[in-house]
């Protein structure tokens, strides 16, 4: 009965007096305001992206850098083995 149901088509209805346009219109700007916020947040993640990967380029190149040096504490260069596994 369910199906049956499912199945038979349903006029569109509308108001005469265009009471269902502003209705529409209200979910258009509600898709549009979300829209943008999505927008935003991918931006902003994009950014955070960007600043963590300079972060890390920074990090290496300071690794990098202490491996040059004529490091003789075995403990210090496990530290440093450790924190770039990571």
């Amino acid at each position: 009965m369910l199906t049956a149901i499912c199945l038979v088509p349903l006029k569109a209805r509308s108001d005469i007096f265009g009471g269902d346009v502003a209705v529409l219109m209200q979910i258009l700007e509600q898709n549009i305001r979300h829209y943008y916020q999505l927008q935003q947040m991918i931006q902003q993640g994009r950014s955070a992206d960007s600043y963590l990967r300079w972060i890390n380029a920074g990090l290496d190149n300071s690794i990098g850098l202490l491996n040059s040096l004529p490091i003789r504490d075995e403990h210090v260069l496990a530290e440093l083995r450790e924190f770039r596994s990571a």
